[in-house]
């Protein structure tokens, strides 16, 4: 069935299209929301609450009729994402004391690591270097954009850039060395 027939359907409650439609984006959404989150638990509550909210508020996908209706979903699981981190009440921007700055980026170890290993070492990074590496660049936002949603200074947003990904850099060396 089409997305499109599928969403009419979820607009009218019927339960067996909200779960095709479920079926159909699941498993892309989960890997969105387990790029923000630290443990797998996190990520299936944060996709539960971005679905919750998909169906809730379907009808205002219908009226716009903007963009995609992958994009939209996918703006509401960043959206919760983000509100589950917030809502943790951790310390999101935690400092590292020391970071060797003049590590560079080594293609051999890039080459040698599979993607699994990439998307862990993300996934370990502390909350908010992790939530603005995510923001910007696997999701494509502007510093200013990613200083709106987190409240947040841009300068503060290009801080944790930076030091995600010299943390990034830092363990990319150190798996070279293991391999």
């Amino acid at each position: 069935m089409e997305t499109k027939e599928l969403i009419k359907r979820c607009k009218n409650g019927e339960a067996k299209a909200q779960n095709l439609l479920y079926e159909q984006f699941a498993r892309a959404m989960f890997g969105l929301c387990l790029r923000y989150t630290a443990q797998e638990a996190e990520a299936e509550e944060v996709l539960m609450n971005g679905f919750l909210k998909v169906f809730r508020h379907i009808d205002r996908f219908e009226n716009r009729n903007e963009g995609s209706f992958a994009a939209w979903i996918k703006k509401i699981m960043v959206n919760e994402a983000l509100n589950f981190i917030r809502n943790q009440k951790k310390h999101i921007y935690q400092e590292i004391d020391e970071i060797n700055a003049g590590i560079d980026e080594d293609e051999n170890a890039l080459e040698a690591l599979q993607a699994e290993d990439i998307f862990e070492m993300i996934r370990v990074l502390p909350t908010g270097y992790r939530t603005v590496f995510n923001l910007y660049v696997v999701d494509g936002f502007t510093h200013s954009e990613i200083a709106e949603k987190l409240a947040i200074s841009p300068n503060t947003s290009k801080t944790q850039l930076r030091k995600a990904r010299l943390l990034l850099q830092a363990n990319l060396k150190k798996n070279e060395i293991a391999l």
